[in-house]
């Protein structure tokens, strides 16, 4: 009975030390001094050039399925399959990409492999994004905690496949280069629009960059923040959910290379009720009449040309707040919640601008809600989310405190949004 005692004993104390070495060596991981470094800062020089391409996901049938946490199943082929979306700007010396991929998220090992390739293309930098379809394939996350929260079981040739038809896009939309203008409209599409939270407004703006050549429209971007979960979660094939169908759409109606970037999308979900279509149609015709609508708005809203053209990009690569798990987890708890997500959870993030004329976007790796964005942002900015890898949601600092809003899903500290502010002001 004693060494039965005597061992229970020292298993519990074994444990015990094992956590605080554990927590011990979380805190030196992760939670020190915030630190900001400019990695690239460069202008571009005379006229805008511009190509777009896409390329097709090469995936195995069937394939593990995205979207929401603990998805561990697979299923058949999209249809229409899911793509790469690229579009190359060239200013003199200044090469700078924009793809867009069908994805939940875009993972930091993901944006990293498909960075090299474009580098060694000679481009100056790329943003790598997704359109945050949540109906997607999964299967290209090798990190823990974003293969539990909805990204499936890593699987190599999934990753593959995609940074392969990244790459084919970009390398089309690189020889495909010529000489383009400019033009933007805005404007607001609050009934398509519902905050995932009563009393947090969601960001409403559609922004519409179009760069016409002397053939037509070689490509446009569309700005839009919207959680695309049209897609029913039993569903028995990958979809690119709304972004895919309007891309598609844009696509065949002459508005070249369409391609869906995410704006604050962390608060903000559709409203089918608001779109146009028959009283009681099933799910997918919803869908298609939501798309519609949104399509009708684009083509009705005016446009003005951006005229002088410049082009400039900003990378800084921050250090990230302590990881706070208290909104997940009992007090007791947390000390342990934290240490996890210090060894799981990323420590730095790149935060991008591009720069097109007086208009500034943002890249956030991670889903900034409408207020937090609203706080930071200028009269000539717009925030991108989803861009270049994933550190969680984005709240405002007020909304962390009180623990309402998308507090809930995120990983670190009240002062994340105003590390955001620093690296981008």
């Amino acid at each position: 009975m004693y060494r039965r005692s005597l061992a229970v004993f020292i298993s519990v104390c074994l444990v015990f030390t094992g956590l605080l070495l554990l927590i011990r060596v979380a805190e030196q991981r992760c939670g020190g001094l915030i630190i900001q470094k400019v990695a690239l800062h460069q202008n571009g020089e005379g006229g805008l050039e511009a190509g777009a391409a896409s390329a097709l996901f090469q995936l195995p049938d069937p394939a593990p399925l995205a979207g929401f946490p603990l998805t561990f199943r697979k299923v058949g082929p999209a249809s229409p399959p899911l793509r790469a979306r690229a579009v190359v700007f060239r200013q003199g010396p200044l090469k700078v990409g924009i793809v867009s991929l069908e994805l939940l998220y875009v993972s930091e090992s993901l944006s990293a492999r498909i960075d090299e390739r474009a580098h060694r293309m000679g481009l100056s930098t790329v943003w790598t994004t997704a359109t945050h379809s949540h109906s997607a394939v999964g299967g290209f996350e090798p990190g823990v905690l974003g293969q539990w929260a909805g990204a499936g079981l890593f699987k190599s040739a999934i990753q593959d496949a995609v940074v392969d038809a990244a790459q084919r896009a970009l390398e089309k939309a690189l020889s495909h280069q010529q000489a383009v203008t400019m033009s933007v409209s805005n404007f607001r599409l609050p009934h398509l629009l519902n905050s995932r939270n009563d009393d947090e407004p969601s960001d409403d703006r559609v922004e519409r960059l179009s760069f016409d050549g002397p053939s037509g429209r070689e490509a446009q971007l569309i700005i839009f923040a919207a959680h695309p979960t049209l897609v029913s979660r039993d569903t028995q094939n990958l979809d690119g959910d709304f972004p895919s169908r309007l891309s598609q759409l844009e696509e065949q109606s002459g508005g070249g290379i369409s391609i869906f970037l995410q704006g604050a999308v962390g608060n903000a979900g559709v409203n089918l009720e608001g779109s146009e279509g028959p009283a009681r149609p099933d799910r997918i015709s919803r869908i298609d009449a939501f798309v519609q609508q949104l399509a009708l708005s684009l083509d009705a809203a005016p446009s003005h040309p951006i005229d002088p053209l410049t082009l400039e990009v900003r990378n800084v690569i921050t250090s990230l707040p302590k990881p706070d798990s208290r909104r997940f987890l009992p007090r007791l708890l947390t000390p342990l919640g934290d240490a996890v997500l210090c060894l799981l959870a990323p420590t730095t993030a790149t935060l991008r601008t591009l720069k097109l004329g007086p208009l500034a976007l943002w890249g956030v790796p991670g889903e900034i809600t409408g207020p937090a964005a609203q706080q930071i942002e200028g009269e000539s900015a717009r925030m991108v989310s989803l861009v270049g890898g994933y550190i969680g949601y984005i709240e405002t600092p007020e909304w962390v405190k009180r623990e309402e809003g998308e507090a809930k899903r995120q990983y670190f500290k009240a002062e994340l949004l105003d590390v955001a502010r620093s690296a981008f002001h």
